[in-house]
């Protein structure tokens, strides 16, 4: 995945050691499950959302603290920050969420992850985040150039329209991704794959297209 992953870094403004692919996002979220969690961690999952997370997290015998969205099914703050304990080793932020939509604005998303205590590692699903529209937005990358513990998911199941292939990345600090190097398969994800996802991801056109028909149609609905 040397090529791929150097493709990503450079059409994302990161380096290649800040990127690591991955069979479908589903398959970062068990390796982060398999690198940091053991049983009797904690693990705070928003509700509703993704389920994935909570199957990664019951591989490893984690407990799983569920925290309700709040009015309108947004995200807050305090009351997630509230569910933080010695035992939590990670939270997950879909945004936007997987089912309902909503997303954490940049200066919540900032708020959560710099008030948050060192051990507690972010994972900030972005897999929908080129549909966004809204200036308040943030896709978690300044955060991990910043320095913070934070893993961007990103896939090409949404946008790029390649669900069946099966790749998907994340993006996060090197030493990070090193450690979940360590308990990865070396062939996760096949050659023809990433040949497609290399190519799909210098294609702005489709996704401006895809964008522009997203748009049209939300409004026709």
């Amino acid at each position: 995945t040397v090529q791929l992953r150097e493709i990503i870094a450079e059409k994302r403004g990161i380096k290649p050691d800040q990127v690591l692919v991955t069979n479908g996002g589903d398959e970062l979220i068990t390796l982060l499950s398999e690198t940091y969690l053991e049983p009797g961690d904690e693990v705070i999952v928003p509700s509703p959302t993704f389920s994935e997370y909570e199957f990664g997290a019951n591989l490893l015998g984690a407990s799983i603290i569920h925290v309700p969205l709040g009015e309108n099914f947004r995200y807050e703050v305090d009351t997630l920050l509230a569910a933080v304990t010695a035992r939590t080793k990670m939270i997950y932020i879909c945004s936007p969420n997987n089912p309902t939509g909503t997303y954490m604005t940049k200066t919540d998303l900032h708020r959560l992850v710099k008030s948050l205590p060192s051990h507690v590692l972010v994972i900030f699903d972005g897999a929908y985040s080129h549909f966004v529209t809204a200036d308040d937005y943030c896709d978690g990358l300044a955060l991990v150039q910043e320095g913070y513990p934070v893993v961007v998911l990103q896939t090409f199941s949404k946008i790029y329209g390649l669900a069946g292939i099966r790749v998907g990345y994340g993006i996060a600090d090197a030493g990070i991704l090193e450690r979940i190097r360590q308990v990865k398969e070396p062939f996760n994800v096949n050659m023809l794959a990433q040949v497609g996802a290399a190519a799909a991801i210098q294609d702005d056109q489709h996704l401006v297209a895809t964008r522009t028909n997203n748009s049209k149609v939300k409004e026709e609905l």
